[in-house]
């Protein structure tokens, strides 16, 4: 069956001069990105002789409204090597600011209707290995160091998006809110808490100590534990809270708006969670263990223990109050 090629919430117009493919193959990540330059548009950028092999499936723009410059089921180079499997999205901005309200939400309607139309799943993808399927973000598939860059590989072992060497797109104060996004693209159904303290802060979870350094006997908590492992993996820890909550949850309380099970990012879950709740502990520790999984020369079992058992005891120790959302306190209830 064909599917819908045009998003109806759009403004359609395709550039003469911008590059278009063909049909792709398949699609696995929708590639959020932002431009950099503040441009209203980016209609006459794509268009003007000589962009070659250039060009994006959307822009959206600071106040919501949304271009579309390509039929979702072609292919636009927005993404280096990973466009030949994937929509790209391109915001208004510069590389420091975050994404305003009317953008957040606008993205956030386009990307779940993508994801619905194409199959994408609506999670965090957590790198640019081809086996990456979900909601991306372009730094994921940029090349930290020159050497990387010869490799052809990305900052997170996966193919290269770019091959500009450190580029931050869409920008760490975006890249903050994407977890939040996810959550909200996934589950319709669950409304954030108003009140962010009644969410674990994973702060205080990775400050906990782990272990006492045996050369000093000063404590070492687990985000400078999980900060040595990426060090010696080449790999950036302040990309692990982001991943931890965007981490899709097989869980008791997640239900679709059918009340049918669904896949839920664990930051949207959570909240709403009681911390006596013994899939609390299960969930997060998966997701922590998740985020730091596949490191050479780690423990695995190990570490995954450890991390379960800080997890328990701060959660036990924490002053945080779930409060169910009204369409999940059945649920709640029976879990």
């Amino acid at each position: 069956m064909a599917i819908p090629t045009r998003y109806p919430d759009a403004v359609w117009r395709p550039p003469p001069g911008m590059y278009v493919g063909p049909v792709r193959q398949k699609t696995d990540l929708v590639i959020w990105h932002v431009d950099a330059g503040n441009a209203n548009s980016l209609y006459g950028w794509w268009n003007q002789a000589g962009s070659g092999q250039n060009g994006s499936h959307f822009f959206v723009k600071t106040d919501g409204t949304v271009e579309q410059y390509a039929p979702i089921d072609r292919i636009t180079w927005t993404s280096g090597n990973g466009s030949i499997r994937s929509v790209g999205i391109e915001t208004q901005g510069y590389a420091a600011g975050e994404w305003t309200p009317d953008q957040r939400d606008a993205l956030i309607k386009l990307t779940r209707w993508l994801c619905s139309t194409l199959g994408v799943p609506m999670v965090m993808a957590p790198n640019s290995k081809l086996t990456s399927r979900g909601i991306a973000w372009h730094r994921q598939g940029v090349p930290a160091t020159q050497a990387q860059k010869a490799a052809k590989v990305s900052q997170t072992g996966g193919e290269l998006w770019s091959s500009s060497v450190g580029k931050v797109c869409p920008g760490p104060d975006r890249e903050k809110q994407i977890p939040h996004m996810v959550g909200e693209i996934a589950n319709q159904s669950i409304k954030p808490n108003p009140d962010e303290d009644d969410m674990p802060d994973i702060n205080d979870i990775f400050n906990t100590p782990v272990f006492n350094d045996p050369s000093n006997g000063k404590p070492v908590t687990l985000a400078q534990s999980l900060t040595n492992i990426h060090i010696m993996a080449n790999r950036n820890y302040d990309e692990t809270p982001a991943r931890v909550w965007g981490f899709p949850l097989d869980h008791t309380l997640a239900k679709g708006p059918d009340g049918k099970p669904a896949k839920v990012a664990a930051g949207s879950l959570l909240r709403y969670e009681p911390a006596e709740h013994e899939n609390t502990r299960v969930a997060l520790t998966a997701a922590i263990t998740m985020a730091v999984s596949g490191i050479p020369g780690v423990d695995q079992k190990g570490l995954e223990e450890s991390i379960s058992a800080v997890v328990q005891e701060s959660l036990a120790n924490s002053r945080i109050v779930f409060v169910p959302a009204p369409e999940l306190e059945k649920a709640s209830d029976n879990a």
